[in-house]
């Protein structure tokens, strides 16, 4: 093991496992998972960086050289084919070891057009959390590894004659790869049978949505097998070593001069040489100082074998004169984070960009552990910034990850380690939408959780004016005195090292008028008009005599703003010889209290303007569809109506019966409801529903 801060090897031996050319996987802890090698061993082994120890771990169900492993979110392993293992895949996790994913079989991939299908397949984790093969077979695929595991074609395949088996790949940015290098076709090299001819193709691969999106992007200049790819802090990707030739263990055609791909322009430049080769069995890492150690290669004893390696301090790092530039220096950054979670950073003033790139082990030029995040920030003061961590766990996968600050001319920090883990996240509930009345006492509780149910501080913007949270106990209160829709309320929970946030929206309606008249002992509220009166507990709106009109409306006005709703319940009674009289309404205007239409067929609303009407009918007239009816009215015309219904019984029987009248004011309907008899209980199902209707535009 080499320690890249002093430059000392420490001899680490795992004498029970020989893991040449097995697969390789980074937990989330940072342990190393290696399982197979050579001979198709079904050996898996875990090293630990804490105790500079190798660990046994269960054995596979089949043994595998050549595999392709893969973390997955919730801490499990996936691993596919590999010699041995050819059409089969398993997942390891902590509690249960191996269990081969019956779902999966590799035999159809096995049998594609090419060669050593079996080898190192690119696979990554997607966005959605399933597992996207890119190559090196022609035929692209989505895998899942829960339950018994499955494999779909994906409907695309690798563009033109390029198979990128000894190929480099990296997941440049949120669901975006760039495949870059391997061989030009599936025909075998006459030295080798194991290679073909080299190639400078490259291509991206976009797996953000169910059907990936394949791009060709520019050559580069040189042809390479067997090269390694590595991620800046700038979001470009760095292709270094390999050869021309496609021959292993020998540097024939070996390629000294890195290329450096911009995910912008995609445009290709070349950057300054190696002395060493670096081909078959080489690797290439980025470290926290922002270099790229490159070293290895061969394993056959011959001139080929490389036990070194070369440190590359990339041209940003650099000024146009040669001397080191000016980098920016992050002071302080938490050691950990949840998903989703924001997080303060305290760092250089001006920087532009926060990079995020996952710590990663490689083999054979497949890393699947690697990936690249731009982190969302805001500088709220010169060198204190606020950063916001990725809320898709698929995304910004947990394990370490290393942070690093770039400037506006590409200079970047040395990076700080941070480890994502949703186990150390902190969590707030989404309240989910408010409403509230204005000039009303308002409450609302904010739950939010810290690791270890450790002490939280909570704050809030965007409330509704008037109301405010205790950040001890995170309860909002107050009195809202603006009505409106506060669509931007957010309310954040942190431990002191992140910080969980959610967003919903807050509705502050106009003021709940309560009005109940259990009976009519006086008049005490109400404005009578015309032939009027209260008698016995009762609202008597005409004698029984005829030829006569009457209205009741409430003494105080009540402000119908945009967006009022109500909900009005009145028990009425009508009794009547004959056809009997015209009929009643419900009314709400916006003239004065005294108002009082024509009687007769004007139902005491004819001629009252700025008005909405329900009128219970009992007489046909106009253009009404008989003689026991309820329609919707407004501004004092009495035909024709918006709506009309017919109840199943007569309302002018002389029975009492209930009447509901509803405006939602956010969606503009009004809704009415009946039954026959006095009842507290509202029907399911409205006799009439009319949409469309602006309250606060007619009265």
């Amino acid at each position: 093991m080499w320690n890249p801060a002093t430059g000392v090897f420490t001899e680490i031996n795992n004498t029970r496992h020989d893991m040449f050319c097995g697969g390789a996987a980074m937990l989330p802890d940072g342990r190393v998972v290696i399982n197979g090698g050579r001979n198709t061993t079904k050996l898996s082994s875990a090293f630990d960086w804490r105790t500079n120890q190798w660990t046994a771990l269960p054995n596979m169900n089949d043994g595998r050289w050549y595999n392709t492993s893969v973390a997955l979110t919730d801490g499990s392993v996936f691993t596919v084919t590999g010699d041995g293992g050819t059409n089969t895949a398993e997942r390891w996790s902590a509690a249960g070891g191996w269990a081969r994913l019956s779902g999966i079989n590799w035999a159809p991939q096995v049998a594609l057009p090419g060669y050593v299908t079996r080898w190192h397949p690119l696979i990554v984790v997607a966005p959605d959390g399933r597992l996207f093969h890119g190559g090196p077979t022609d035929q692209m695929n989505w895998l899942t590894a829960t339950g018994t595991g499955s494999l779909t074609y994906s409907g695309v395949n690798v563009p033109g004659a390029h198979y990128p088996k000894e190929g480099s790949f990296a997941l440049y940015d949120e669901g975006r790869i760039l495949v870059a290098g391997g061989s030009a076709s599936t025909t075998p090299n006459a030295s080798d049978s194991s290679t073909g001819t080299s190639t400078n193709l490259a291509f991206t691969i976009d797996i953000r949505t169910g059907t990936p999106v394949v791009a060709s992007a520019p050559s580069m200049s040189y042809t390479r097998q067997f090269a390694n790819s590595v991620i800046l802090p700038t979001g470009e990707v760095l292709v270094i070593g390999g050869n021309t030739s496609g021959l292993k263990f020998n540097d024939t055609g070996s390629v000294l001069i890195p290329e450096l791909w911009n995910p912008t322009t995609r445009q290709w430049r070349q950057l300054a040489p190696m002395s060493v080769p670096r081909n078959y069995h080489s690797l290439a890492l980025l470290l926290p100082d922002g270099r790229v150690w490159s070293g290895g290669g061969g394993l056959s004893g011959n001139s080929a074998d490389h036990r070194d390696g070369q440190l590359f301090t990339p041209p940003m790092l650099y000024n146009a004169d040669g001397s080191l530039a000016t980098r920016p220096v992050i002071n302080q950054a938490p050691s950990y984070i949840g998903v989703g979670t924001t997080f303060a950073v305290q760092a250089t003033p001006g920087i532009t960009k926060f990079s995020f790139i996952k710590m990663s082990s490689q083999t054979h030029s497949v890393n699947t552990d690697l990936r690249y995040l731009s982190l969302p920030f805001t500088e709220t003061s010169p060198g204190v910034y606020v950063v916001q961590g990725h809320a898709n766990l698929s995304v910004m996968t947990p394990g370490y990850w290393m942070l690093f600050g770039v400037t506006a001319s590409g200079a970047y920090s040395v990076a700080k380690v941070i480890q994502v883990d949703p186990a150390q996240s902190v969590t707030v509930a989404n309240p989910g939408s408010q409403f509230s009345a204005v000039n009303a006492p308002a409450t609302l509780a904010v739950y939010g959780v810290a690791p270890g149910n450790g002490a939280v501080t909570c704050s809030a913007t965007g409330l509704p004016t008037g109301l405010a949270i205790n950040a001890s106990t995170g309860v909002i209160s107050g009195t809202p005195t603006v009505t409106g829709t506060f669509s931007s309320a957010r309310v954040s929970v942190t431990d002191g090292i992140t910080t969980a946030s959610a967003t919903f929206t807050w509705t502050i309606t106009p003021p709940n008028l309560s009005q109940n008249f259990a009976t009519f002992t006086s008049a005490a509220g109400l404005q009578l008009n015309g032939s009027t009166s209260v008698s016995n507990g009762v609202l008597v709106l005409t004698p029984n005599t005829g030829n006569q009109a009457g209205s009741a409306f409430l003494t105080a006005p009540v402000p119908v703003p945009e967006g009022t709703s109500f909900s009005s319940r009145f028990v009425f009674r009508m009794n009547g010889t004959g056809d009997g009289a015209d009929g009643m309404t419900f009314l709400l205007q916006g003239n004065a209290a005294t108002a009082l239409g024509a009687a007769g067929g004007g139902e005491a609303y004819e001629g009252i303007l700025k008005s909405l009407a329900i009128e219970l009918d009992t007489y046909t007239g106009g253009t009404d569809p008989n003689a026991n009816h309820i329609g919707i009215l407004t501004n004092g015309v009495v035909s024709p109506h918006l709506s009309t219904a017919t109840p199943s019984f007569d309302m002018e029987n002389g029975a009492s019966h209930t009447l509901w009248v509803d405006y939602d004011g956010p969606s503009d309907t009004l809704r009415v409801y009946i039954v026959q008899g006095v009842s507290t209980t509202k029907p399911a199902t409205p006799i009439l529903t009319q949409t469309a209707l602006k309250l606060a535009s007619i009265v």
